[in-house]
């Protein structure tokens, strides 16, 4: 968990293609090995639980990177290893990260059904953080579908349980905060094409950023920007815009290149000297990348 840890930081700061090499070999080379080894229940349960969290991270590498059908086959593996440490809770945790990949790749059917599946499968066994979640994350899968109904009612859930958050009783895994809350709730209103909204929780979702998550600030100035593309201020937009550009260089995640293709197609579609300007420096970013 510690080398987990260690790994997440260089992954929150400079992408999945920085980390990835360095978690797959550790994987590898010192974590399989202790699963052959001998052990009582107690320390198995708790090898194969650290075991899943680790290759639920590496699995968020390889998305992030770009290598999707290899992220796919850790998350699957990830949560074989949940089932065989009993950790519903975490078995979760990864169908919400596997919900994500598949909303990103725009698969929403797959999307929704695990978004929901692990809502259904975590109940009366998670903390009201993680409940926050999972919910939030449900929300994003509704709103990709558009489907507003069931997106708010997710909201809705995510607010209320949120509001009840203790950290301290927060498995180490949990990693949602106000900050992550408000990402979902900007990109859900974003998806719904109710881009008042999306802006004021996006500008809130940035301002509640670490400093050290560069990728997921330039994810939040990408929804910022889309917000504002939505609502026809396209000078607005190029300007957020152009402060991802400038972080983008530093990372490694071609995620976060793909959140930048999307943002220079919606503005594009605008033929204005300013849109045009924007998007010729956007793609001299993401071909230098």
């Amino acid at each position: 968990r510690t080398m987990q840890s260690s790994l997440k930081a260089i992954d929150d700061a400079h992408g999945g293609g920085v980390a990835l090499p360095m978690a797959v070999e550790y994987l590898r080379g010192e974590v399989a090995p202790l699963l052959r080894a001998r052990y009582t229940d107690t320390v198995g349960r708790a090898l194969f639980s650290a075991t899943s969290e680790f290759t639920l991270g590496v699995g968020w590498m390889a998305y992030d990177a770009g290598k999707h059908g290899l992220a796919q086959r850790y998350m699957a593996q990830a949560l074989r290893m949940s089932h065989a440490a009993n950790d519903r809770a975490f078995g979760g945790r990864i169908l919400a990260a596997m919900s994500h990949q598949a909303l990103h790749l725009g698969d929403v059917r797959h999307g929704t059904d695990f978004a929901c599946a692990a809502r259904a499968g975590t109940q009366g066994a998670i903390t009201p953080t993680t409940v926050a979640m999972l919910a939030a994350m449900e929300a994003c899968a509704h709103a990709a579908r558009g489907d507003a109904s069931l997106c708010l009612r997710a909201l809705s859930d995510a607010e209320r349980a949120f509001a009840r958050s203790s950290p301290g009783e927060d498995p180490l895994w949990v990693d949602f905060d106000e900050g992550g809350l408000a990402g979902h709730l900007a990109r859900s209103f974003r998806d719904l094409n109710r881009p008042r909204e999306a802006e004021q929780f996006a500008v809130q979702s940035i301002q509640l950023c670490h400093p050290t998550h560069l990728r997921t600030r330039v994810q939040r100035y990408a929804i910022l920007a889309s917000a504002h593309a939505q609502q026809g201020d396209l000078e607005g937009a190029c300007a957020v815009g152009r402060q991802a550009l400038t972080e983008v260089p530093r990372l490694r995640s071609t995620r976060t290149l793909d959140d930048v293709a999307r943002l220079v197609q919606l503005v594009g579609a605008s033929d204005s000297q300013t849109t045009h300007d924007f998007a010729e420096e956007a793609r001299e970013v993401l071909r230098s990348r």
